[in-house]
């Protein structure tokens, strides 16, 4: 799919997030569009499936970006439907997952479940927002009975390390009072109620600001600037 509509991952993630049970094996699907109706086919033996699908760029570029949005819903929905009943997919949780991604406005948000601090009188949790190309990570922290609660933005980053490079899968205490995520690499970005605001806990030495910047969200005009950026 063209990655040149910058709310395409919107419409995917709250796709997928709303995609429940569908079937009992874990499968990837993947939808290519083409220009014309001869050139529809599909690929569905193995655990990579795949669908060829004709899409009108012309007319969806004239339209409006909600309905460019709905575009998209019904094109993934539809290429489920098409393979569904080979498959042994749950149609109901298909149609499902089109119903609730609308009733988000085809955005995506998710909170993940709290944790706990060892005392238990405060409890952590991540949120997402997907904007266009931007994901911003907020940090919720409660205290017990949610006394006092608070949202905090502690980094703007890019959709493929959510999705693909699963760079902040790791959060959690780092003790009682500091919340956030730990990386492979020793690097920590915390936030606390005393300290509402990202923290990089890391040596300054290139390596450790090279990472900072490879996953601090910016925008650029062409690759060659993302990577020369990112080695500065």
């Amino acid at each position: 799919m063209n990655k040149g509509f910058k709310a395409l991952d919107e419409v995917i993630w709250s796709f997928s997030k709303n995609l429940k049970g569908i079937g009992t094996a874990r499968e990837r699907f993947n939808i290519h569009l083409v220009d014309n109706k001869d050139s529809e086919r599909q690929q569905i033996q193995g655990s990579i499936k795949s669908i060829w699908k004709y899409f009108d760029k012309n007319r969806f570029e004239k339209e409006s970006l909600s309905t460019q949005k709905e575009i998209l819903l019904d094109l993934i929905t539809d290429s489920f439907f098409s393979v569904a009943t080979e498959l042994d997919w749950d149609k109901a949780m298909i149609g499902n997952a089109k119903e609730r991604s609308l009733d988000d406005g085809i955005e995506f948000e998710f909170v993940s479940k709290p944790r706990l601090n060892s005392s238990k009188n405060k409890s952590g949790s991540v949120k997402l927002k997907l904007k266009e190309n931007k994901v911003s990570i907020y940090v919720v922290l409660k205290t017990k009975n949610e006394i006092d609660t608070k949202e905090i933005l502690i980094l703007d980053s890019f959709p493929h390390h959510i999705s693909t490079f699963k760079t902040f899968n790791e959060y959690k205490w780092l003790n009682e009072e500091d919340f956030g995520f730990v990386f492979s690499n020793g690097l920590s970005l915390t936030c606390s109620f005393n300290e509402p605001i990202g923290t990089w806990n890391h040596r300054d030495i290139e390596e450790s600001n090279g990472f900072i910047r490879s996953v601090t969200y910016k925008e650029f005009s062409s690759e060659n600037e993302r990577i020369k950026w990112m080695n500065n």
